[in-house]
């Protein structure tokens, strides 16, 4: 894993030949570097656990939506429809009175 910039781990030599003065200092410095680390640690596991709840939150919805799509009926414009449908009629109603006008003449 990489680390967050700014951050770095204590390297130290083998412990050896260390005192036991010197073991605590080691073990005190690598405690503090781990505490200063670890906000950095979970921010940037909490971003990539973020990004990819996204990522799958999103294949949901688009999946969610295809399907609708695909179950959904086509556009159709009946407002349209309903207006030749009605200019139809009255084109008929008109041919059938000059119809029986001119039969009854």
């Amino acid at each position: 894993m990489s680390q967050p910039a700014g951050a770095s781990r204590v390297e130290t030599p083998p412990a050896e030949h260390a005192s036991t003065g010197q073991l605590s200092d080691r073990l005190t410095r690598s405690v503090r570097a781990e505490r200063r680390l670890a906000p950095a640690e979970v921010s940037t596991t909490a971003e990539e656990i973020g990004a990819g709840a996204l990522l799958v939150v999103a294949g949901v919805l688009a999946r969610n939506g295809e399907e609708d799509l695909q179950h959904a009926a086509p556009p159709v414009p009946t407002k349209a429809i309903s207006s030749v449908e009605i200019d139809i009629a009255t084109l008929v109603e008109i041919d059938i009175a000059t119809l029986k006008e001119s039969a009854s003449r």
